[in-house]
């Protein structure tokens, strides 16, 4: 019995050796050349609040599509690579914004907006659409397009 309690620790030992567990440095994330980077869309989705709504979003030039978000929100979080993703399809054609409804609740309850996450599609300062929850690409996709 012993030796069989010695060996599985024995295996034990190796086997996190291997894996790298209780390795002192992590390993290195691997580095791609400067002109392969890739750059997240995070950065150009642009957080708004009640105090820059009116000219970021309801004065701007381009179709806006407006993020009513939480941090504790799971399908908030859910539906962020989607709209990285539509925010790098329509580059340069709309604007994307996201906005806390925790830090902006007048905001919120002016678009009534009651559940998140909601989307709101502003164009020339009114809203000419909305989806509320986790929507498809797809959809969200085809409403901004119709707003071109």
């Amino acid at each position: 019995m012993k030796e069989a309690i010695i060996a599985f620790l024995l295996a034990l030992v190796v086997g996190a050796a291997m894996n790298g567990f209780g390795s002192a440095t992590p390993p290195a994330p691997e580095q791609k050349p400067d002109d392969q980077q890739e750059t997240s869309n995070a950065d150009s989705i642009q957080e708004v609040t009640e105090s820059d709504f009116e000219p970021e979003v309801l004065a701007s030039e381009k179709p806006v599509l407006v993020d009513f978000y939480a941090d504790w929100c799971a399908p908030c979080k859910q539906m962020n690579p989607i709209i990285e993703k539509l925010t790098k399809q329509f580059d340069g054609k709309i604007k994307v914004v996201k906005l806390d409804v925790d830090s902006n609740s007048a905001i919120s309850a002016k678009y009534n907006v009651n559940s998140i996450p909601t989307f709101l599609i502003f164009k020339s300062g009114q809203r000419v659409d909305s989806y509320t929850g986790a929507v498809p690409q797809e959809d969200l996709a085809a409403a901004i397009t119709r707003q071109l």
